[in-house]
């Protein structure tokens, strides 16, 4: 979660930089809290110097913690040198869930649909073998499938394809062929191939770095209702990017994206509620949202929330519940 709101003294690559190598402490929304209160906190009586011990004992965690759904390290790595859309590089391209239903009747139905050259069943057929749904998780015949519904232009799979590419997951790291699997996708109108390829140009990566031409399909995506274009569209509108940061339109696209159950969206809203920027100042509402990141998992929304239970900010002064 991010903290403190001002605009930061270097440029775009530190922005990415600093999301990319760890949370440093200007990214904890509760941190910024403390900093507009500094009598308050230097005056916290000794019973919360202990969840202060713990905060910073759970930050080293989520340091340390690899996030889930994220790029491979490499990828991280060269997405910490983009601009402010880099900044959403850690939850970049996933692949998308299989099909729910697994009983065995329905497999061999899909199998004979794939077989037939139905597009929908061959890159269903390609989630199931990539995630192990129902049958042996298998990523050659993932990458088989996906590519036979691609070569018939069928949208999801060549952004799946994209998505593969891009991560070195059953297929070879290829940004080009990224590029142009999601690029095929993304002329479909595909959110999914849009996201992927205003990624890419956000980063310079398989294609030229073109940050006007990223953030335009990353609203068609996020239009879509794609989350992870919602979130950094949210991003771009908070940190300003050739415009002064807007937290209003950063607060709109944050709730959409909260709202569809997107962690670190949630959080992100509850860190403006925090600082009342783009919406009315609101410690129960921040609260609120935190508490929901937190049930997803979200290891930072855990802290803050932790923080606010210590110092009862927006819900009641509770130590056991901030320390448990």
């Amino acid at each position: 979660m991010r903290g403190p709101h001002s605009r930061p003294a270097g440029g775009l690559v530190d922005r990415a930089t600093a999301w990319e190598h760890g949370r440093p402490d200007r990214t904890n929304a509760a941190t910024a809290e403390r900093s507009r209160a500094p009598a308050r906190e230097r005056g916290r009586p000794d019973r919360t110097r202990a969840l202060s011990a713990e905060r910073n004992r759970a930050a080293a965690r989520e340091r340390e913690r690899p996030h889930r759904n994220s790029a491979p390290t490499a990828q991280r790595n060269r997405a910490a040198t983009g601009g402010v859309l880099a900044l959403f590089a850690a939850v970049a391209c996933t692949a998308p869930p299989a099909i729910p239903d697994t009983a065995v009747d329905d497999l061999r139905a899909l199998e004979r649909r794939a077989e037939q050259g139905g597009a929908e069943a061959q890159a269903d057929l390609g989630a199931r073998h990539l995630a192990g749904d129902g049958v042996p998780r298998n990523a050659e015949e993932a990458l088989r499938w996906y590519r036979a519904a691609a070569e018939q232009g069928y949208a999801p799979a060549e952004a799946a394809l994209g998505d593969l590419h891009l991560n070195g997951e059953a297929a070879p790291q290829d940004d080009g062929a990224a590029a142009r699997w999601y690029r095929r996708a993304a002329e479909q109108g595909h959110p999914g191939g849009q996201y992927g390829l205003g990624y890419l140009h956000s980063v310079g990566q398989g294609v030229e770095r073109d940050d006007a031409e990223a953030a335009r399909l990353m609203r068609l995506a996020a239009n879509q209702g794609e989350v992870r274009a919602q979130y950094a569209m949210a991003l771009l509108y908070e940190n300003g990017q050739d415009a002064p940061p807007d937290p209003a339109e950063a607060a709109r696209w944050y709730r959409r994206a909260a709202e569809q159950g997107h962690a670190r969206s949630q959080a992100g809203l509850a860190a403006l509620y925090l600082s009342g920027r783009g919406v009315d100042a609101d410690a129960a509402e921040a609260a609120r949202w935190l508490r929901r990141a937190a049930g997803r998992g979200y290891v930072a929304a855990q802290v803050d929330l932790a923080f606010l239970y210590g110092v009862g900010q927006g819900v009641p002064q509770d130590d056991a519940e901030a320390l448990r």
